[in-house]
């Protein structure tokens, strides 16, 4: 029979992997179709009995399990013959209440899917890892995992490839995590499973040689073994030409053999993301994170001194033993080494994780995707709030790379007081436009000193052709013809003028020349330097 796979991701410009792992592994018939939870219900729900496929499988996550059940619901309306599917993590741990609660499912696939998936296609249903209805109740399937990955066939097919969107795409080199941290989905089982070398060197050559821009490593944990990824590293660095590579890492496992080796990437070819989490050793040891926080940060300050990695860091709100004195703490800490991006994260009681069934710490949550906490024994409801107003203010003004010298001008003591400061002056209505965002900024600081900062700022990150209206400047024109006859006399002066600007700043009594042919791809800045304007 004919199936059809749905993915339904969160944005326009994400891919699924799981649904092209089941279909590179079935041996029927299946049709993969994504797009996104923002498409119209029914738009999709059209496009979907389109396929004409006598099985739908959905692959379900936090993000789109809402839709997917009104989907499934009209879809059995309209072709009660149809046979509706649902995988993914968000349907793995409550299969059986699911089934209960929603009588148009027929049967779950709970955990790795892809020898489950092929044997329901053929008719065996009660097979390990499927959940299905009986006149007598629901049968719950066993959580499957696939314990030697190198049986399952990849799922980088030409057609895979084809429609990977804006050039990006997932690549796991194993699964599992060799920890335990009770707010992850992988606490749920333990241990490490990896493809082999030469199955994965195979695939990434592929990937490369298809024209992708970039690779985004989903492993939990990529460093876990230090050897390898060393190994693994050193293979990447000569094999995948200019395409980017990010990795999800434990900062506190790098060893100053990969942190060397590291530092000898191409700028801006490797981005990585570290899970901190919390500085508060109680919270993590609650928690069940076998970190050491003094490696954390002296190795992550090791990679930002190498200037050619883009790092980013993530904090939790909402965890054990961490309250509002606490987090801010954690905060402080983790900004004083200046990571390109601190993402302040509000902890999520997913299906399945340990923390969700411990009532002494008197977590309440939203009953509905994505879990994410309300309050609990540490942090009341307004406190959330407040801090939800903190991670707008980091998310705009740290986190979009705009206004780094400005922050540096401004913050003179605790980084979080200063971004709770800046939240209760600036609340907003309606998303603003960037000029607004550095126009608020300078009211907010009330300091004249900073109008040349945030026109640098401006500059070095934009390239508009134009100031914000509040900001002074000069039509420097014939200056800038004048500036480069004299110092770059072999270009083409009127296509060289296009690539540049030249602004006078009054505090330093110079002027500034933006090269706008010149970006960083660490930091996404253009390259500036004071020049001795003589015209």
């Amino acid at each position: 029979m004919n199936t059809l796979i749905v993915a339904l991701n969160s944005k326009f410009i994400h891919s699924a992997l799981s649904v092209w792992y089941l279909k590179a592994n079935a041996s029927s018939p299946c049709y993969v179709m994504e797009s996104t939870v923002n498409q119209p219900i029914l738009s999709l729900y059209r496009e979907i009995l389109g396929y004409d496929c006598e099985n739908i499988a959905f692959s379900c996550y936090i993000w789109n399990i809402d839709t997917v059940l009104r989907l499934a619901q009209i879809i059995k309306d309209a072709r009660p013959n149809v046979k509706i599917i649902l995988g993914g993590p968000e349907v793995s741990y409550d299969s059986e209440a699911i089934l209960k609660e929603h009588p148009y499912i027929d049967y779950i696939l709970c955990g790795e899917g892809e020898i489950a998936f092929e044997k329901l296609m053929y008719g065996d249903y009660t097979a390990d890892g499927i959940s299905y209805r009986t006149e007598d109740g629901v049968v719950v399937g066993s959580y499957q995992l696939v314990m030697n990955l190198d049986l399952i066939k990849s799922p980088y097919t030409d057609e895979m490839l084809d429609r990977i969107p804006y050039g990006s795409v997932y690549y796991e080199a194993s699964r599992g995590c060799p920890f335990n941290c009770g707010y992850c989905l992988s606490s749920t089982f333990n241990g490490v499973r990896r493809f082999s070398f030469d199955r994965i060197k195979s695939d990434i050559k592929k990937i490369v040689d298809s024209g992708v821009s970039q690779i985004k490593f989903v492993d939990r944990t990529f460093n876990y073994d230090c050897d390898y990824t060393y190994i693994f590293l050193d293979w990447l660095k000569d094999n995948t030409g200019d395409v980017n590579l990010h990795f999800e890492i434990a900062s506190d496992l790098l060893d100053d053999r990969i942190i060397t080796l590291l530092g000898t990437f191409p700028l801006g070819k490797v981005q990585l993301e570290a899970g901190v989490q919390s500085m508060n050793p109680h919270t993590i040891e609650a928690v069940s994170r076998k970190t050491d926080l003094d490696k954390v940060l002296s190795n992550a300050k090791k990679i930002m001194d190498k200037g050619n990695i883009h790092l980013h860091l993530d904090l939790i709100a909402g965890l054990p033993y961490e309250g509002y004195e606490s987090f801010k703490e954690s905060f402080d800490t983790v900004y004083s080494i200046k990571p390109h991006t601190l993402q302040l994260g509000f902890l999520k009681l997913l299906k399945g994780s340990r923390v969700r069934s411990e009532a002494e710490h008197e977590f309440k949550f939203a009953n509905f995707p994505p879990y994410e906490i309300i309050c609990n024994k540490y942090l009341t409801p307004d406190e959330i709030i407040r801090l939800k107003k903190v991670e707008d203010m980091v998310d705009r003004f740290y986190n979009s790379g705009r206004f780094i010298n400005s922050l540096d001008y401004l913050i003179k003591g605790s980084p979080f007081e200063f971004f709770e400061k800046l939240s209760c002056g600036m609340e907003f209505t309606t998303p603003p436009s960037q000029d607004a965002l550095y126009e608020h900024l300078y009211k907010f600081a009330d300091d004249e000193n900073l109008m040349d900062i945030l026109k640098l700022d401006f500059l070095c990150t934009t390239r508009n052709g134009r100031l914000p209206s509040f900001m002074d400047t000069t039509d420097l024109k014939e200056e800038t013809f004048e500036y480069l006859k004299s110092a770059e006399p072999q270009c083409d002066a009127r296509a060289r003028y296009k690539q540049v600007r030249l602004e006078y700043f009054k505090s330093i009594n110079s002027y500034i020349l933006f090269d706008y042919s010149k970006q960083n791809p660490v930091t996404g800045q253009y390259e500036y330097r004071e020049v001795n304007l003589k015209c």
